[in-house]
C-alpha cells in the first residue's frame, strides 16, 4: 500500500499540532475556522505609524498597507499627483467633457459622443448603422456642426484619410486647396468627387426624398 505523505504542523493561534497533507501544509495557518478568525483579527489590529508625505501628519495603517499607503487622506493623495493626472488630465475625472480620443461627450448622455448624436439628429434617424463612421470634414474633432460632419462607411472613411491625409483635408476645409485639385490627385476621381461633396445636411435632404442611406456612402 502506498504511503500517504503527511506533515506535522502547528496552529498559530492555539498551538495545537496535527498531521496534514504536504500540499496543505504549505499554506497552513490555523486548525479551525474559529482559530483563523481570532488570528486574523489579532493580526490586522496591529497598525503601524506612518508620516503623510504631503502634510506631515502621523497616521496609522495596516501592515499590509504600509508600503503602498503614502498619504493620510484622499485630499493629500490628490495633491501629490503629477500635474498631468489632475482634474481633466485624469482619465477617471468626472468633470471631463471629452473622451480619451478627444471627442466631446453628449451633454445628455456621457455614453454617447456628441458628433454621432448631431449626425443622427440631422439625418432624422434613431440609430447609426453599425458599419458606418461619422467623419469630421476639417479633421477637427471638436467642430461638431452639421455642415462639418458626414456619415460614411468604415471603408470609405479609411479610404478618404489614406488618400488625402489629415493636413490636406484640413486645407480643403478652409479652402486653401480647391475641390478640383483634390480630385485630380485622387486615384478614384468619381469616388473622391462623391465623398468630398457630402455633408450631413446634404445627406438629410436626400434621405427625406426617400433614397437609401447605403447609396450615400
Amino acid at each position: 500500500m502506498e504511503k500517504i505523505n503527511k506533515v506535522n504542523v502547528k496552529c498559530q493561534e492555539c498551538g495545537m499540532e496535527e498531521f496534514v497533507f504536504a500540499s496543505r501544509a504549505k499554506k497552513y495557518t490555523c486548525c479551525s475556522v474559529e482559530c483563523l478568525a481570532k488570528f486574523n483579527s489579532r493580526r490586522y489590529s496591529k497598525k503601524i505609524e506612518k508620516t503623510c508625505i504631503n502634510c506631515g501628519i502621523i497616521f496609522m495603517v495596516k501592515p499590509s498597507h504600509h508600503e503602498r499607503r503614502k498619504c493620510c487622506s484622499y485630499e493629500c493623495h490628490c495633491k501629490t499627483l503629477p500635474e498631468k493626472l489632475k482634474k481633466d488630465g485624469n482619465p477617471n475625472y468626472k468633470g471631463r467633457v471629452t473622451d480619451h480620443d478627444g471627442y466631446f461627450f453628449d451633454e445628455n448622455n456621457r455614453n454617447e459622443k456628441k458628433h454621432r448624436n448631431v449626425c443622427k439628429k440631422t439625418l432624422g434617424i434613431d440609430k447609426l448603422p453599425v458599419d458606418c463612421d461619422v467623419h469630421h470634414r476639417d479633421c477637427n474633432k471638436l467642430n461638431n456642426l452639421p455642415e462639418n460632419l458626414v456619415l460614411l462607411s468604415k471603408s470609405s472613411h479609411r479610404w478618404l484619410h489614406k488618400q488625402f491625409g489629415t493636413a490636406t483635408l484640413k486645407a480643403f476645409a478652409i479652402k486653401k486647396i480647391s475641390l478640383k485639385e483634390l480630385i485630380e490627385w485622387s486615384d478614384d476621381k468619381e469616388k473622391a468627387t462623391k465623398l468630398l461633396n457630402l455633408t450631413c445636411i446634404t445627406q438629410s435632404v436626400v434621405l427625406k426624398q426617400g433614397e437609401l442611406l447605403e447609396n450615400l456612402v
